[in-house]
């Protein structure tokens, strides 16, 4: 009996010892590490039928090209100008600029919380210029500044007060700007400490130049003078050689690239 029992019980243990071969190689090269649990896991049986598509929540995809952002452009007028819709000092370039969903075009003296009085001090001109930049620049990538003529005496005198590219300015692009002040408005200077007022004659030429010898910005303009470029913003002066109001020496910007158009003879207004 024990000698028939012996072969069933080395054959039993020849049958299972490959169920034991795997856990026992594992256990051998774990050494000292917790013990496995020993409820084995179900067996995972494959679904029945056909794996169905399910709506996922649809999520954005962020475009490999960046969208460019708006940019804002301020157009600030000179003397004896004026933000209402009769004014066509910038209408060349509002034209150009109607057609490109980059840029927002905005006139200074618009926004009545920003006044810009033409005839008025400077200071308080170019003080109500920096607010409304800071005021806007929020919502754009960035700013460009285009003046004319006194404007860009103003604008000049924005960036000593403290305008700068922190607040958004990447370009300052001035047409027929006195940065030096104007030899027309130092005659005026001149003949009143003469005569004690402006002379009819004078008076009359001035007028012709659209120049009031009376106002709060000629007597500025007789003493305007450039500051420093400001620092990260792209800057160029553009004047016409036939501009008898503004002069080379007016016009004169230190450290700023300027051009001078030659063409026909078109004046101070010329350039716009």
């Amino acid at each position: 009996m024990r000698a028939m029992r012996a072969p069933v019980v080395v054959a039993a243990v020849a049958l299972a010892l490959p169920f034991f071969a795997a856990p026992a190689l594992v256990a051998s090269a774990d050494e000292g590490s917790p013990p496995a649990p020993t409820t084995a896991s179900p067996r995972i049986r494959p679904p029945i039928g056909v794996l169905h598509h399910v709506d996922a929540p649809q999520t954005a995809v962020p475009s490999p090209w960046p969208v460019p952002a708006r940019e804002l452009v301020v157009l600030v007028g000179g003397y004896q100008s004026c933000a209402c819709p009769d004014d066509g000092t910038f209408d060349v370039l509002r034209d150009r600029l109607s057609g490109n969903d980059h840029f927002d075009v905005i006139r200074f003296g618009t926004d009545p919380r920003f006044p810009y009085d033409t005839y008025g001090p400077i200071a308080p001109n170019a003080r109500n210029l920096r607010d409304e930049i800071r005021a806007a620049s929020t919502d754009y990538a960035g700013v460009h500044i285009v003046t004319h003529s006194m404007g860009g005496v103003v604008a000049d005198q924005a960036f000593a007060q403290g305008l700068s590219r922190d607040d958004g300015v990447i370009s300052y692009v001035s047409w027929s700007a006195p940065h030096s002040g104007s030899d027309a408005a130092r005659a005026i200077g001149l003949t009143r400490a003469l005569t004690g007022s402006a002379g009819g004659g004078l008076r009359e030429s001035l007028l012709w130049f659209h120049m009031e010898a009376d106002s709060f910005a000629v007597a500025d303009l007789a003493i305007a003078r450039p500051p420093a470029p400001p620092a990260g913003v792209v800057r160029l002066d553009l004047r016409e050689a036939s501009d008898l109001l503004v002069t080379a020496r007016d016009a004169a910007d230190p450290g700023v690239p300027s051009r001078i158009l030659i063409g026909p003879v078109e004046g101070h207004g010329g350039i716009l």
